[in-house]
């Protein structure tokens, strides 16, 4: 771990924290539960159209992909100027997204006969379309190239103004257009409203580099109340909007505040001696993230239903994806595709 300091005294370390590492695997975790819990069936005599352990499973994994923002702009480094900082986030990312948006592409093609069904170019936002989980690697793309003109070009305060403006624009007016009087929220916007939350969570863990770490305690109450706000918020606009996209929604404004308490959590733990072992784990995360959906299409497909089913394809899946990140992450050739 090495570190520099800033003009104002402040110290930034540069490396990977123990906690934070750990906490990227838990979040791979969430990921593959959130993509297996029961779809919603919403209706006006039950605004969830859940039982209500999926809709606070739901609501739980949320934070996980906003983490993944959060880390990205925690470990970014103003420094580098933003011609270079576009240019690693390029060179970077972008393969990434090509080597495993044509492998799901492939697999689908193959699994379906020949059959994608209709197509349009936004979808190369989301993996190509079978791979909805890949939307996260153009919207980071995005969310680190902003971050990166927008410090070049007025500093901190207008990283914070333009990330603002794409997160208001975007996801939140996508869950509270209604009761802002607005008839309907735009198609196109509505297309990449995750993408346009990018930037305010990668700006906020940017900001919480140079903010000191705080006590376990103080993090774990912020969760739950964190956690409880979201709960709160959904169930209002819910119940006051009726709109069932609500009941899956990861634009809300909890969601922000749910992910920076998690985030905080994982940062408290940096010292903690017995996470420290587990670091490693860190280093599969992105490769579990990337392979899991291979392993629940199959996994979905030949577990019939029965009792217990949700937590059956978790273990089931959970366990291919970290045998098979692990090897992936130890073949030279594709290394730089998976961490």
């Amino acid at each position: 771990m090495t570190a520099r300091t800033l003009p104002d005294g402040q110290c930034v370390r540069h490396g990977r924290d123990a906690g934070v590492e750990v906490f990227r695997f838990v979040m791979a975790m969430l990921v593959i539960l959130l993509h297996i819990l029961p779809d919603a069936t919403w209706s006006s005599s039950d605004p969830w159209g859940s039982p209500r352990w999926v809709v606070v499973a739901d609501a739980l994994c949320r934070c996980a992909v906003p983490f993944f923002f959060l880390i990205s702009g925690y470990y970014f480094r103003a420094e580098r100027g933003a011609v270079q900082n576009s240019r690693r986030a390029i060179v970077r990312l972008l393969p990434i997204y090509v080597f495993w948006s044509v492998c799901y592409l492939v697999a689908a093609y193959v699994a379906s006969g020949g059959r994608l069904g209709p197509w349009r170019w936004l979808r190369l936002l989301e993996g190509g379309g079978p791979a909805f989980h890949l939307w996260f690697l153009p919207a980071l793309l995005f969310a680190l190239i902003t971050l990166s003109l927008s410090l070049e070009l007025g500093g901190r305060r207008l990283a914070i103004l333009v990330a603002a403006t794409f997160a208001l624009g975007g996801p939140i007016l996508s869950d509270y257009h209604a009761l802002l009087g607005i008839d309907s929220y735009s198609s196109h916007l509505n297309d990449v409203r995750r993408q346009l939350a990018a930037p305010a969570f990668v700006v906020i863990g940017y900001l919480l580099k140079t903010m000191p770490p705080i006590a376990i305690r103080t993090s774990l109450a912020l969760c739950a109340l964190a956690f409880a706000g979201l709960l709160a918020e959904r169930t209002i606009l819910i119940l006051s909007v009726g709109n069932p996209a609500l009941v899956n929604s990861d634009g809300l404004l909890g969601t922000f505040c749910f992910g920076t308490a998690v985030f905080l959590l994982a940062r408290s733990l940096n010292d903690a001696h017995w996470i420290r072992p587990f670091a490693w784990l860190g280093r599969i995360s992105l490769a579990v993230f990337l392979c899991h959906l291979f392993l629940l299409w199959i996994v979905l497909t030949v577990i019939p239903p029965i009792p217990g089913r949700t937590l059956v394809c978790f273990v089931l899946i959970a366990t291919g994806a970290i045998a098979t990140a692990l090897v992936l992450v130890r073949i030279p050739r594709l290394r730089r595709f998976t961490t």
